[in-house]
């Protein structure tokens, strides 16, 4: 989380860096942005795409209530509850595509096509930079036309770990329960700031498993 370029950043932009943050890709988003715009995103887990995954390798898949989700997702639905919306999502093809199908209208800007999960077909840099240019163009003139992702009430969320090993840590957090005969662990929320920071918890905790 410091891989940023800070000498080629705008002097009027701010930069959040480093690890331990509450509320990670989001942390310090509020109320008083008027858009938001996710680069160098990836698929989640379980799907195709470049490097897909949700916050860890341990994690399987997510769920705020019924709806399946990644860090996109997630990341979505705290800028939702401030009433901020993604206007634009770059990264893979994967990345867009399911961008597109949680956020009707977002602005995509693929880079990049997977063609596998650690192999893709990828614009030269100049290409890349110029359809950037482009789509972030488009997407703020489309802000006030998108919608934010509002997040459910009182959301529930469940994480499906990869071994029983990883359940049972995170289940260690209180609050959390195992359900019977899976590796899903659940949490009920009182809004989607707590659902996001016990998401952080649960996996990090999950990290704790040993394998031999």
């Amino acid at each position: 989380m410091n891989n940023l370029l800070v000498e080629e950043l705008h002097p009027d932009a701010d930069l959040i860096t480093g690890d331990l943050k509450a509320f990670s890709m989001v942390q310090a988003l509020d109320e008083t942005f008027d858009g938001a715009i996710f680069t160098g995103y990836h698929a989640r887990a379980g799907q195709p795409g470049v490097m897909s995954h949700s916050m860890t390798f341990g994690v399987r898949t997510m769920f705020i209530n019924d709806v399946e989700i990644g860090e996109l997702g997630l990341n979505a639905y705290v800028a939702g509850h401030y009433g901020v919306p993604v206007i634009m999502v770059a990264g893979d093809d994967c990345a867009c595509r399911e961008a597109e199908a949680l956020i009707p209208g977002i602005v995509t800007a693929a880079v990049k096509q997977s063609i596998s999960r650690s192999a893709v077909k990828t614009l030269h840099p100049k290409k890349a930079q110029a359809l950037l240019e482009e789509k972030t163009a488009e997407a703020i003139a489309k802000r006030t036309t998108i919608k934010p992702l509002s997040p459910p009430e009182q959301p529930i969320l469940r994480i499906e770990f990869t071994n029983y090993g990883q359940a049972e840590w995170a289940a260690l957090m209180p609050g959390c329960e195992i359900e019977p005969g899976t590796t899903i662990v659940k949490f009920e929320a009182r809004d989607i700031l707590e659902a996001y920071r016990a998401m952080l918890v649960m996996v990090e905790l999950a990290m704790q498993t040993k394998f031999c």
